[in-house]
């Protein structure tokens, strides 16, 4: 009779040693991970971000993909062992970034044997992972969370079974910059767990939970480095600790050195193919003596972060064509009105409609820094924040600064103008008129308290002839 359970487990420990971060034998064979520039960082993976291997280490790191990636890999291991994988990413405009990743580890030769020792076949043991995963930002910009299922198998002869299982992840850009970055994540592995039974005893892959980050710069003219650091808790074993160094040089060359608790020293390189992918290729040093590793990264299709940027100035567009219709409308039904309000009843009302309307007139003039000044004024008067379309064009005409990079008005002159605003609501038009003409002593030039003097000056002779 065949002794399926002795070779199973035996084909079991062979594998287990291969993983790079694996812990003692209680995690997953698949935790050697996905892509050789992340195994040769010691593992160390969770925080990084633009890198198809995220489908195996973070999902929401998949959102920060510029491009659609493929990576594959056959690594000859020990003991007739072979590892092979291939992971695609595919992000997109307006649904995040989608991945998906096939693993298999294969062995070979291993002998069964009936009740007497005797050999009665020969058989491949496989072990299969496949993993889709989703990643998009979400809340604010620089945050994104993810969500990958998997399922996992084991074959061996007529033996076989499958689990499913669940992982989830956050990663937040605290320093999104291409030269220097800051990235912090965390991920729970096996959120649900998978159980492979092929005998009485179901194996079942314990939940994990891992904190990492990544800090990158520049260091050099043309040299930048990264530091990767993550750290490991799962059930009934001790903390982890995976962490990575790379160097890169002239964007064309990377070097990498890794090292986990669990004494495995690796080393590699990265070589950029133009701007369609890399060769990766990483040294692994353990118990077991010495592995060497290649993947190829490939990239294909149009920047989608590009593709985002067009779709809001696209946005933006529209929203500002509507914007001027409206402001169009307003402007030709207030300005009739804005003479005939009188009384101390209509004070508050005219100095909302005249800033309002002084805002829209700026704003249909392009003169974005003017207008925003004035709808700002509006806001800040007595229910000004609710008057008319207030909000709508402080936003529109904030976004539109954002987009132009126009400079607006400096602190000092925002200061003198509100000041002058301060004096004219308490009747104060000589000093009004004081702290306004201050602003052109500083600008000669600017419309904002040449505007608002030439009201006050009016209401000053105003009064004058009264007397």
């Amino acid at each position: 009779m065949k002794n399926s359970l002795l070779a199973a487990a035996a084909a079991f420990i062979i594998i287990l040693p291969l993983s790079a971060g694996a812990s003692a034998g209680v995690t997953s064979v698949f935790d050697i991970g996905l892509g050789v520039k992340a195994q040769s960082l010691g593992g160390a993976f969770t925080a990084a971000h633009d890198n198809s291997s995220s489908i195996y280490y973070n999902p929401a790191s998949l959102a920060t993909g510029d491009r659609i990636e493929a990576q594959a890999a056959y690594m000859p291991a020990f003991y007739d062992t072979v590892y092979n994988y291939i992971a695609i990413s595919y992000p997109t405009v307006s649904f995040g970034a989608f991945g998906a990743s096939f693993s298999m580890f294969s062995t070979g030769n291993i002998d069964f044997r009936d009740s007497h020792g005797l050999i009665t076949s020969s058989e491949e043991q496989r072990l299969i992972e496949i993993i889709a995963a989703w990643g998009a930002g979400f809340l604010f910009d620089g945050l994104y969370g993810g969500l990958s299922v998997k399922i996992n198998s084991q074959t061996m002869g007529e033996f076989g079974d499958s689990g499913f299982g669940v992982d989830a992840g956050a990663l937040y850009r605290i320093m999104p910059g291409e030269s220097e970055y800051l990235n912090a994540a965390f991920s729970v592995k096996n959120l649900l767990e998978p159980s492979i039974k092929l005998a009485s005893d179901p194996a079942i892959m314990p939940r994990q939970f891992v904190v990492g980050a990544v800090y990158g710069r520049p260091i050099a003219e043309e040299i930048t480095a990264a530091v990767y650091l993550d750290g490991l808790i799962s059930a009934d074993a001790p903390i982890e600790m995976r962490t990575g160094i790379e160097a890169g040089i002239f964007k064309i060359a990377r070097l990498r050195l890794g090292y986990n608790t669990y004494s495995i020293l690796s080393a590699g390189a990265g070589i950029a193919v133009l701007e369609l992918g890399e060769v990766d290729y990483g040294l692994f040093i353990s118990e077991l003596g010495m592995q060497h590793r290649f993947s190829v990264r490939m990239r294909f299709g149009k920047s989608v972060i590009e593709a985002r940027r067009n779709r809001e100035v696209v946005e933006q567009e529209k929203i500002e064509k509507k914007a001027r219709l409206l402001a169009a409308q307003e402007l030709e039904s207030l300005r009739g009105r804005i003479d005939k309000m009188a009384g101390e009843a209509q004070k508050e009302e005219r100095f909302k409609a005249l800033h309002y309307t002084r805002g829209l007139e700026a704003y249909y003039e392009n003169e974005l820094s003017r207008a925003l000044a004035e709808f700002d004024t509006v806001r800040r008067a007595p229910g000004g924040a609710n008057y008319m379309n207030t909000a709508y064009y402080i936003s529109v005409v904030e976004n539109m600064l954002r987009r132009t990079g126009e400079e607006v008005y400096s602190e000092e002159i925002l200061a003198l103008y509100r000041a002058g605003v301060e004096k004219y609501v308490t009747e104060d038009y000589k000093g009004a008129k004081t702290e306004w003409e201050k602003i052109l002593k500083i600008d000669p030039y600017n419309r904002l308290a040449a505007e608002n003097l030439k009201e006050v000056n009016a209401i000053l002779r105003n009064l004058e002839s009264r007397r």
